[in-house]
């Protein structure tokens, strides 16, 4: 919605985990440093822990994207597993048969699959995001995979990805036998406030912003960092938020009202209203709903005049106004639901009263501005509870004609029936 207005290609501030937006902040290079390290030299377990949203995903698929082609990489993101269901989740990276066949039976598999893939030159890579969620049991089945080897080199290089959770959980005693296999652990930390300058810098340059041309004001990026607290995920909801804001109130400089408006992740509903309509180019109705005939004489036809509104007249006259949406519209008449008493003997009818116009208050809208259905639904209710166009009296009327109609044809053909069967009998000639 907001490319063209701020200058951007693609969203900068989306929540996927793309490689091409990673920031190499002092932390985040550190990890992925000893991340190729790891995955190179082969030296026993890799763990990578973090508060949530401080781009733990990022660095997994940034690693991959690094990796040559000599790597088998096998992802797992769903950890919440039962040792046989992590073992089928491997094989089935790995390309490997899984279904109905025993625990034993696949790891033997695995086993031959990995010392295929070393004879061949290549180095395989098992990745647990979400780690923290694995089991006791099912980190000792990990461990137990570890123990892999040929000619006495390890061959299986494996990765545990997650919260600061697993590191509790590798705490106890239990499992002090997996803590000695640790031989690298990072952690990645928030970003500084010089950081988060130069992270939304980085992300609104890749997404085609000019890097002369600010978006955020100072002011606003301090009241970024503090809201998030340097953490990048919260950083990206902010700023998604702030440019959806900024746009629907032609904010060309995402200012610190903007950020303190969308603090709580939520855009007003006021200015998401006038987004939509200036996006979508909502029809305005203007001119009043006109009675005509219809191919089906049983029941009438309206049709209604929707001219289209001018955007920018209406997001400027809203702007400026910032009138509730249901004072902008207004009826002409105050007409009632009572229906007209009948009319005295030898005197005529009195003329039906004129369908319900819809216009705009032009002090306060210009003759633009956002319709408001609820209002034109409660008048046409109140107009087709009256009986002013009878559309229920005339539908009714066609259905007993139609009915007459269909009784008469089936009488008739039964009589011809009757004749045909009493000529064929014989009893008439």
């Amino acid at each position: 919605m907001y490319f063209n207005y701020y200058g951007l290609k693609e969203k900068p501030f989306s929540l996927s985990a793309d490689p091409k937006y990673l920031f190499h902040s002092r932390s985040h290079k550190e990890a992925l440093s000893r991340m190729i390290y790891a995955a190179s030299e082969g030296s026993g377990f890799f763990i990578l822990t973090g508060e949530v949203g401080t781009g733990k995903t990022m660095m997994i698929n940034t690693l991959i994207d690094r990796l040559s082609k000599d790597y088998r990489v096998a992802k797992i993101y769903h950890t919440a597993l039962s040792p046989k269901g992590l073992i089928q989740n491997i094989c089935k990276e790995f390309g490997l048969k899984y279904l109905n066949i025993p625990i034993s039976e696949m790891i033997l598999k695995i086993q031959d699959f990995l010392k295929w893939t070393h004879n061949a030159g290549e180095k395989t890579l098992l990745i647990l995001d979400e780690a923290q969620d694995l089991n006791p049991e099912t980190l000792e089945e990990v461990r137990l995979l570890s123990n892999f080897e040929s000619n006495n080199k390890r061959i299986l290089q494996i990765f545990l990805v997650g919260q600061q959770e697993l590191e509790r959980k590798l705490a106890n005693q239990n499992l002090r036998q997996f803590r000695e296999r640790v031989s690298l652990r990072y952690k990645l930390k928030k970003l500084a406030r010089e950081e988060t300058y130069r992270y939304i810098a980085h992300r609104l340059a890749v997404a085609g912003r000019q890097i002369n041309k600010a978006i955020f004001s100072k002011e606003a990026i301090d009241e970024i960092h503090h809201m998030s607290s340097g953490i990048p995920r919260r950083i990206n909801i902010i700023g998604e938020n702030s440019l959806l804001m900024g746009y629907a109130e032609n904010y060309p400089i995402i200012k610190v009202s903007i950020i303190r408006k969308v603090a709580d992740y939520r855009p007003a509903e006021e200015s998401f209203t006038d987004l939509v309509e200036r996006e979508l180019d909502i029809p305005t109705f203007s001119t009043p709903m006109v009675k005509t005939s219809s191919p089906n004489p049983m029941i009438d036809t309206f049709k209604v005049s929707a001219p289209r509104a001018n955007p920018a007249q209406a997001a400027a006259t809203r702007a400026a106004s910032k009138d509730p949406v249901s004072a902008r519209i207004t009826p002409v008449s105050n007409s009632t639901t009572k229906p007209k008493p009948p009319a005295a003997p030898g005197q005529a009818p009195a003329p039906a009263a004129a369908p319900p116009q819809i216009r705009r208050d032009p002090a306060k809208t210009g003759g633009n501005g956002p319709f408001d259905h609820a209002y034109f639904q409660s008048l046409m209710d109140d107009y087709l509870e009256s009986n002013q166009f009878e559309v229920v009296k005339k539908a009714s009327t066609g259905s007993k004609v139609l009915k007459g109609a269909m009784t008469f044809i089936a009488m008739v053909l039964s009589f011809l029936l009757a004749i045909y069967i009493a000529m064929q009998l014989g009893i008439i000639n």
